[in-house]
């Protein structure tokens, strides 16, 4: 719709068409995806206009849209920091750290997306550089932690982005190191997991960590070490799910 005209394109990100929307039940479920793309290649994988050559990857956003179960790229969408991580609050979505893609050094930068409008802008800094960091939503706000830095020192440090304020609070360190590590929230947003990574020395089996640390949102507190995995794994994926069921 926003690509008709610049009428449309401007109605369409008016906050009161948001509302309109909700209103009469037209929401839509949206999954954003970080990928590799091809810039010059177009919905259906053929060429477009422009003088990117068909060779010549770039870090993209790609939208699937539950409600009618198609794929698209988000055109709008400035240009993005490889490896960059995000996590949703409400109808924003923010795209935080990654590498830069000409030095492929860690960046602090913060780019949001108001889903409902389809406004993108640059959003207040990490307060550290970053990538390959545990990043989830919880309690209404965004967390990240661990990671490396541009001396591929694994990070235990962490902070909480509040999106609405655009500002970031620190929060303590945990307890070790976490490069590449993994971020998850409970179903009900009351708890914060980095889990699993690296510690700074190398990427040998030895030095991955079977451990996680997890954070209460709303308690304030340090963070607090959950029980230990029986293997150590680096790629791995988990989910939460707020099914009840009846112990084994």
């Amino acid at each position: 719709m926003r690509r008709v005209c610049r009428g449309w394109k401007s109605a369409a990100a008016a906050p009161d068409f948001a509302l309109a929307r909700q209103e009469a039940g037209a929401n839509e479920d949206l999954v954003f995806l970080l990928q590799f793309c091809n810039p010059a290649a177009g919905e259906d994988g053929g060429t477009m206009d422009g003088d990117a050559p068909e060779n010549s990857p770039a870090y993209g956003v790609a939208v699937y849209n539950v409600t009618t179960g198609e794929w698209h790229r988000e055109r709008e969408a400035p240009p993005m920091p490889m490896f960059a991580q995000c996590a949703a609050v409400g109808t924003r979505l923010a795209v935080m750290g990654g590498w830069d893609s000409k030095t492929f050094e860690p960046v602090a930068d913060v780019h949001v997306l108001d889903a409902a409008t389809g406004v993108w802008r640059r959003g207040t800094p990490m307060r550290s550089a970053r990538s390959f960091f545990a990043c989830a939503e919880a309690g209404g706000k965004i967390y990240v932690a661990g990671g490396h830095d541009k001396l591929k020192n694994a990070l235990k440090t962490a902070e909480a982005y509040d999106a609405v304020a655009d500002g970031w609070d620190p929060l303590p360190d945990m307890s070790e190191e976490r490069d590449e590590c993994d971020g998850m929230a409970t179903v009900a947003g009351d708890r914060f997991l980095a889990v699993s990574g690296y510690r700074t020395g190398g990427r040998a089996g030895s030095s991955a960590t079977r451990s996680g640390s997890t954070r209460r949102p709303a308690s304030g507190a340090a963070w607090s070490a959950c029980a230990r995995r029986r293997r150590r794994r680096t790629w791995w994926c988990a989910a939460g799910c707020g099914a009840s069921r009846a112990p084994p």
